[in-house]
């Protein structure tokens, strides 16, 4: 046997090796499981063991005030249009200053008849 095959075979005997040792399941107390099917439940969770719904982080869009505005869209309730607006659209349509201030003094004075 020469020096090439030896080495051809060490790395094919350590490549297989590092396969095997790294593909093998472990579970969480650093056991193996004792087949495939206690894999395969481990893996699949009951809605009991769920995490609870309070540690979640809340939905996109699911941030809606009492008015129903989502306030992480940029939507806020104007009381002088009637409905949910974004601040920097309305001033570009109605010509206030673009801040908070110009947006408060905006929708809270009441609609010219």
């Amino acid at each position: 046997m020469t020096a090439m095959n030896k080495l051809w075979y060490a790395m094919a005997f350590a490549s297989s090796f590092v396969v095997c040792a790294c593909s093998a399941p472990i579970d969480a107390g650093g056991k193996k499981p004792d087949s495939g099917a206690a894999l395969a439940e481990q893996k699949v969770a009951s809605p009991e063991s769920s995490t609870p719904a309070s540690s979640q982080p809340p939905l996109v869009g699911g941030d809606r005030d009492a008015h129903g505005c989502i306030a992480s869209a940029g939507y806020q309730w104007c009381e002088r249009t009637g409905r949910c607006e974004r601040s920097w659209e309305l001033a570009k349509q109605e010509g206030f200053s673009l801040d908070e201030e110009g947006f408060k003094v905006f929708c809270s004075t009441p609609p010219t008849q």
